[in-house]
């Protein structure tokens, strides 16, 4: 005999012993709940079962991912296979760790013991010496009916005191419900293996009633008294005969779940469609007078439109499954330029086209901006009060004219008299003059009039037609759609002015002012060419930014 095949039978030993040690080990464990009913026994033994197979899951587990092994996953998936709910196994491992297999031993059919009263009940009992004789009818059907005779001998002899008469008529009260204890009830047939493997595992589910009946049924196949069903099973009488009764025509299928019907599941659903119908209509559709809809006006259009009633509880259990909730309207900045997309497509195009000797510049006027004590945000004490006069002296205006350039993020403006077409001539002399050395000037502004006025045409046609000539830069201009001024990102320079140096201030004059909105503007432009960034947070990812969004919104933060 080789070494080898002397290892494997040394291996194979080991493991036998393993198996019939641990065998061993189970079955000292399950020696001490020989005390424990049957029907507690069996449910404990399975939940013991249900643990030892958690405990072996988690290991193959383990070992199958490794890194990727993540306890809370590996429990879903358990619990979902084993056909448990995962709170049902996390008490089951509690219990089974704190108390051990006693821990799984379910309280279902366990009576309180109440010593004080069968203490009392003794010591009340009338002395031995004292006979009593009394004729008592029993019926061999219900043999039980005999305590109330024996209670209405006990209620109206003077022998028992009144503690006495109360105590018999609360035992009667508990023992006579069942009216025939002593009943011996057994299944027409006894059950098969496959069967009775059903019913246990409905015994380990959480379904109150589905347990109760698998376990009257059990306790009924081994011949149980009925008072010992209604108590295990906490059901009366006339429940077990139920039981007993349906079992004979539809066997172990009474212990089933009753859930919704096809016919109801289908009938929901065509509620919820009809619903939903009527919601993408306005109430004035079915004569409502109401510009909104509200539950009792859907239930009136349905009943109008259907000739069916729907119950408001139904109603919003339909809402609820359709996943409607109530919302307003956010109000939003739209274009209604009928060329949107096809000029934010181009605009989007030239941007991300743009070679180093290119310049691209957001051009708006900005102003009036009257010089006044203006009020804003600011911390205040508890007991103090801020106010601004509502009528203040005329100390003028400031007009400010910018254009920013998109890839350098600089700022080049003027300070102007009015929004006229001379002050955008003069940003663009100042413009060509500037960027002399670049080979294409990009422009993009909103629809004002003064934009398109015949000045500004002439001056751009003039500077195009000598750039040959003078090696000067190519001027190109792209306008932005009507009323989408969201998308000039010079908007926003023009935001942050406000929030930095007009809101809370208390200018004297128009060159104040001037030199506060300048300052302004020079550390912004100096910080970006310490820290340089492409103006506007989404128009250079495409992703974010494409022309087929139409909502404005979506463009607001540039």
């Amino acid at each position: 005999m080789t070494s080898c095949s002397l290892q494997c039978k040394n291996e194979a030993h080991e493991n036998r012993e393993v198996v019939m040690a641990e065998d061993i080990k189970e079955y000292l464990v399950f020696q001490t709940l020989r005390d424990v009913p049957v029907y507690n026994r069996i449910r404990a033994q399975n939940r013991y079962a249900v643990i030892k197979a958690f405990e072996k899951f988690l290991r193959k587990e383990r070992q199958r991912l490794k890194k990727d092994f993540r306890i809370k996953a590996a429990q879903i998936k358990f619990a979902e296979e084993s056909g448990i709910s995962l709170r049902t196994l996390y008490r089951w491992i509690k219990a089974h760790r704190k108390k051990g297999l006693r821990g799984l031993v379910p309280n279902f059919g366990k009576l309180k013991k109440d010593e004080k009263n069968r203490k009392a009940i003794t010591a009340l009992v009338p002395d031995p010496g004292k006979t009593l004789s009394a004729k008592i009818e029993i019926n061999l059907k219900n043999p039980l009916l005999a305590l109330h005779q024996i209670n209405l001998i006990v209620q109206m002899n003077p022998v028992f005191t009144a503690e006495v008469k109360e105590y018999s008529n609360k035992i009667t009260e508990v023992i006579g419900i069942a009216d025939g204890g002593n009943l011996i009830l057994k299944l027409p047939r006894r059950l098969t293996e496959d069967e009775k493997n059903t019913l246990n595992g409905h015994l380990l589910g959480t379904h109150r009633n589905c347990c109760a009946k698998a376990l009257g049924l059990l306790l009924m196949n081994e011949g149980c008294s009925l008072q010992e069903l209604m108590l295990k099973t906490q059901r009366s009488r006339r429940t077990i005969f139920r039981w007993h009764e349906r079992f004979e025509k539809e066997g172990i299928s009474i212990v089933k779940v009753k859930y919704e019907s096809q016919a109801m599941i289908e009938k929901r659903n065509l509620e919820r469609v009809r619903v939903v119908d009527i919601l993408h209509s306005p109430p004035m559709t079915f004569d409502i007078n109401r510009s909104n809809w509200t539950l009792p006006s859907i239930i009136q259009a349905y009943e109008k439109l259907y000739g069916e009633h729907l119950a408001k509880g139904a109603l919003k259990r339909v809402i609820k499954d359709a996943r409607y909730t109530w919302k307003r309207a956010r109000t939003m900045l739209t274009s209604n330029d009928p060329l949107y997309r096809q000029k934010v497509k181009t605009l989007i195009t030239v941007l991300h086209c743009l070679t180093p000797n290119d310049a691209f510049f957001f051009i708006d006027e900005a102003g009036p901006w009257k010089v006044k004590k203006y009020g804003g945000k600011v911390l205040t004490a508890p007991d103090q009060v801020r106010t601004i006069p509502e009528y203040q002296p005329d100390k003028g205006a400031v007009y400010l004219i910018a254009a920013l350039e998109a890839q350098t993020n600089q700022v080049i403006y003027q300070y102007i008299k009015g929004k006229t077409a001379s002050a955008i001539v003069a940003l663009l002399q100042e413009l060509h003059e500037r960027y002399s050395a670049y080979s294409r000037l990009c422009l993009t502004w909103d629809s004002l009039s003064s934009h398109s006025a015949k000045e500004v045409n002439e001056w751009i046609e003039t500077a195009n037609a000598n750039s040959k000539r003078d090696s000067t830069p190519k001027v190109n201009v792209y306008p932005l759609p009507s009323n989408a001024q969201f998308l000039n990102v010079v908007e926003s320079t023009f935001r942050n002015i406000r929030k930095a140096v007009i809101y809370n201030s208390d200018y004297q004059s128009v060159e104040e002012m001037q030199r506060a909105i300048s300052r302004y503007l020079n550390e912004r432009n100096a910080y970006f060419l310490e820290n340089p960034r492409r103006a506007g947070n989404k128009i250079w990812d495409k992703e974010l930014f494409t022309p087929d969004d139409l909502p404005g919104g979506l463009f607001r933060r540039m």
